[in-house]
């Protein structure tokens, strides 16, 4: 019952709090209503252009299933079976750190990655040693902070961003949203209280489902779980200011995250569950989870029109390559997906991509090319998708 009222209790929130405002500028974007209609529009028509960078295979650069990458400056550092890669942009392969251990130095278990590009700098989060470990872009070493907290990580200017996730706040004492790590000091501090209802132990999740923070034009921006509320966090300062609003429908209950049984597993697919975000200059892009299926969709900041990216089921119609599923950009308005060459070397996939009727057939041409190169036991590929405004 508690959960019918919480539109109500932010609204409450909202008048009774001094650090959250609205202004002028927030939207409200129909989601639910434009999942519901059989309005599409094909997801290529927001793709400006299309590359591919297959990453050097050696004998001391062979990958496993990645868990995650970021893009530098002039690199990409891959974080790969535990042990951090570095690759040029053109894909040729540098160098690696793989010393694990319990030494001030050594890698425990590296839980995420995240680039800053205004300080150069790496992060390595080693949530077994509890310590946050600074590379520079060439995978030096430059310092090594106690790092006592959890959450998904987002780095801007002097500070590292920690947007908690499900399971911290069943943790006791939890009760913030976000937090700031000073990358100066190594002081941390608790930004946003949260605005979620509380969550007991029989209601755990057991995908530790996450808040979901992004930046965009200087400002950090914070999801929050089980809210259909986007708040806006000005530069040098702890204020809410309300800037979207996603109209999903009702809010799911937190104990349908993970289902006890069948029947609250067809229940909990009744509800619409924002999944990632990403801002850009005319456009918010998301991925939402309903009734089993992922959707992406586009929601124009400039008329409040919410459009449903449909992607083709087998080749993409921009240079047949493997399909377009979601627009999240990693770096500016660049997205980048990874492809592993058996799925590109199968006979059938070849023969669509030549049969494809694209809309760039140079770029079609390229990824032929790039197929002929390519063994299936090799390094994968990445996609650039450079994102049309």
């Amino acid at each position: 019952m508690k959960y019918k009222y919480f539109s109500f209790f932010l609204i409450i929130l909202l008048f009774s709090c001094n650090e959250v405002s609205r202004n002028g500028n927030t939207q409200s974007f129909e989601i639910k209503t434009a999942i519901l209609s059989s309005d599409e529009e094909p997801i290529e028509n927001y793709v400006d252009s299309v590359w591919y960078v297959p990453l050097e295979t050696t004998e001391a650069s062979v990958l496993a299933p990645f868990n995650d990458y970021v893009l530098a400056d002039t690199s990409i550092i891959i974080l790969s079976n535990n042990e951090l890669f570095r690759f040029n942009d053109k894909g040729k392969y540098h160098c690696k750190i793989e010393q694990h251990g319990q030494g001030p130095e050594d890698l425990g278990f590296i839980n995420d990655i995240v680039w800053n590009d205004e300080r150069k700098e790496l992060y390595a989060w080693d949530g077994m040693n509890a310590k946050l470990l600074v590379y520079d872009e060439c995978l030096n070493l430059k310092k090594i902070f106690p790092f006592r907290t959890s959450g998904v990580l987002l780095s801007k200017g002097n500070f590292l961003y920690i947007a908690k996730s499900r399971d911290d706040f069943l943790k006791k004492g939890t009760e913030y949203a976000l937090e700031s790590f000073d990358l100066q000091s190594g002081e941390l501090k608790k930004l946003v209280k949260s605005r979620i209802p509380p969550i007991s132990p029989t209601e755990r999740s057991m995908f530790s489902l996450n808040n979901r923070i992004y930046e965009y034009n200087g400002n950090i921006y914070l999801n929050e779980y089980l809210s259909d509320t986007i708040w806006r966090i000005l530069p040098n300062s702890t204020d809410l200011t309300f800037a979207y609003h996603l109209n999903i429908g009702e809010i799911q209950p937190a104990h349908l995250d993970y289902p006890s049984n069948s029947e609250q597993g067809e229940i909990a697919d009744k509800y619409i569950r924002i999944g990632m975000l990403y801002e850009t200059d005319n456009h918010l892009f998301i991925t939402v989870r309903y009734l089993k299926e992922f959707y992406s969709l586009a929601c124009s900041k400039k008329d409040g029109s919410v459009i449903l990216l449909a992607s083709s089921a087998n080749n993409n119609c921009y240079d047949g390559g493997t399909p377009i599923n979601r627009l999240i950009p990693l770096k500016g308005n660049v997205s980048c997906n990874i492809i592993w060459p058996e799925d590109l070397l199968q006979n059938d996939f070849i023969h669509r991509v030549e049969q494809t009727d694209v809309t760039n057939i140079k770029s079609q041409k390229n990824l032929l090319d790039l197929i002929d190169t390519l063994e299936e036991d090799d390094n994968p590929v990445l996609r650039y998708i450079k994102i049309k405004e």
